[in-house]
């Protein structure tokens, strides 16, 4: 019996559950900071520690799992060939890239834009929240995997302010998995032109360049387009975990813009 296949398992099984301790952790660290349990600084710790960490297992799984860059094979039935493994590859490393921005990463890093509020602040005295308060409260349900209570809180933050970016940017990426889960072309259409005005309004918001920079490389397969936003938003000088994954997406994208440019 031969041990390899054995230990290759174990070591997937390893990363797939140390990858969801980590990403479980974000989301708590973000609850827990909300509640006043933790100091802003043990939180930015200890998030910055988790990212880098969970960046590193993400990848290693994505390899683990698509070991090869090989092209895509016709079933035996004549049915669809699936996608080549440099394609799952990328979509391995998109969802590692959007995994760091949604569990503590860069949705958290420009609060500041937006009136955070302070640890154990509460919100009282009305019944409707304030665009800064439903803004809060969206990265609050964003953190704890509440895509649908998130898309809510933006479109009612847009409603009041029709130019606030956060919101564009991030209603346009919760609005673009909707619709690659339900091939929905509509729905990728109003995702694209939300991440449009994003990045219209406030060229200098990073969130909105990588958003757009995917949509444009995996939905619109215009890996030339794609190219210039995945380089602003590594020219915002973001934390290290999220650099490092989304320069993978940009090498992709220079290599399919290349291609395409040489056919």
């Amino acid at each position: 019996m031969t041990p390899g296949p054995v230990t290759e398992a174990r070591s997937v099984e390893a990363l797939r559950q140390e990858r969801d301790f980590l990403l479980a952790s974000l989301r708590d660290l973000e609850a827990e900071l909300a509640d006043g349990e933790i100091s802003p600084e043990d939180h930015r710790a200890l998030r910055d520690g988790y990212t880098a960490r969970a960046a590193e297992v993400l990848r290693l799984l994505g390899e683990a799992e698509t070991p090869a860059d090989t092209p895509a094979a016709a079933p035996a039935d004549g049915g669809p060939a699936s996608p080549p493994r440099s394609r799952r590859r990328l979509r391995t490393v998109v969802a590692v890239a959007g995994a760091l921005f949604f569990a503590g990463g860069v949705a958290f890093v420009a609060a500041g834009m937006a009136g955070w509020r302070s640890p154990g602040q509460t919100i009282t005295g009305s019944v409707a929240m304030t665009p800064d308060q439903e803004l809060a409260a969206a990265r609050v349900a964003l953190a704890n995997g509440d895509s649908v209570g998130a898309l809510r809180l933006y479109d009612a933050v847009l409603r009041a302010d029709p130019h606030q970016v956060e919101a564009l940017a991030y209603r346009g990426w919760l609005l673009r998995e909707a619709g690659n889960v339900r091939d929905d072309k509509n729905l990728l259409g109003q995702a694209l032109a939300s991440e449009r005005d994003a990045v219209a309004i406030a060229p200098g918001y990073p969130d909105a360049h990588f958003f757009l920079g995917v949509m444009l490389l995996d939905d619109q397969h215009d890996a030339a387009d794609a190219v210039p936003q995945l380089e602003a938003y590594l020219a915002s000088n973001p934390p290290a975990a999220n650099a490092d994954a989304v320069k993978a997406v940009l090498a992709r994208a220079r290599q399919e813009a290349g291609s395409a440019a040489g056919a």
